[in-house]
């Protein structure tokens, strides 16, 4: 039964989180090419997962704020979808590049915040 609401919770936390991705891009500017609200997204929560590494908090609260709530803000298959809609070899390689290195950079120095 203690899986239950953890799963749950979890459920609920993505929720949340995806409610949080739509406010954002929601109010990030449309007409740019490259770097758009969904971008930010995948960079908060990569910040984020990586602060959430380092912090000393149970399992159960790592799922929650990790699975559930970082997992419903950050969104991989939409970011595919952006950069697929690139006119250019050149714009996609940039979109990808600088969200995997970007990505990687914010998740270490989150991981640095003790």
């Amino acid at each position: 039964m203690k899986y239950f609401y953890l799963y749950i919770g979890a459920a609920v936390a993505s929720g949340l989180g995806s409610l949080i991705r739509y406010l954002i891009i929601s109010f990030t500017p449309v007409n740019r090419k490259l770097f758009t609200g969904v971008f930010l997204v995948n960079m908060m929560g990569s910040f984020l997962m990586g602060w959430l590494s380092v912090t000393v908090l149970s399992n159960e609260w790592c799922i929650f704020i990790g699975t559930g709530l970082i997992g419903g803000i950050t969104t991989f298959s939409t970011m595919m979808t952006q950069g697929e809609q690139l006119v250019t070899l050149k714009q996609r390689s940039i979109y990808f590049l600088s969200t995997l290195c970007l990505g990687i950079f914010l998740f270490l120095i989150g991981a640095q915040l003790k």
